[in-house]
């Protein structure tokens, strides 16, 4: 969370945490939180559905047959 200092190079991660620990830490702003959660993790969700039978095929180990 403190790897760079430069505003242009925050990372998705770190700039919904300062949202949730500043700005919309007044109230109850839970819509917002879960939308920014909800952006966040639907790039993660598309590559691991494009990628998934790499992944689970990289993960299958040490099989005999």
């Amino acid at each position: 969370m403190v790897s760079t200092q430069d505003p242009g190079l925050t990372t998705l991660t770190k700039g919904v945490a300062q949202l949730s620990s500043g700005q919309l830490s007044a109230g109850t702003q839970y819509p917002l939180k879960l939308a920014a959660a909800a952006i966040m993790t639907i790039p993660v969700a598309i590559v691991f559905f494009i990628f998934q039978k790499r992944i689970m095929n990289a993960t299958a180990g040490a099989v005999k047959e």
